[in-house]
């Protein structure tokens, strides 16, 4: 019987963590697919970054290319 306990107990653990990961990796691709929106909305305009001390700065169009395929890329591996 403390053998059976056992086992459901861990596979609750299993459900429990599975479902977590579930919803983190939910989590994940929204942020994704947000960041792809701002980013389409955005196209045309100036995009700023904001720097490790706090300060804004204008990023080029290359970083703003870099930006969209990592936010791309993120989106393929957490919303599929």
């Amino acid at each position: 019987m403390q053998k059976r306990d056992m086992e459901r107990k861990e596979i609750e653990r299993a459900k429990l963590q599975a479902k977590l990961q579930r919803e983190k990796k939910a989590r994940l691709c929204e942020e994704a697919k947000k960041k792809i929106r701002f980013i389409e909305e955005s196209k045309g305009m100036p995009m700023a970054r904001e720097g490790s001390e706090g300060e804004l700065y204008w990023i080029s169009d290359e970083e703003r290319d870099e930006t969209e395929a990592y936010w791309r890329n993120r989106s393929k591996k957490f919303c599929e």
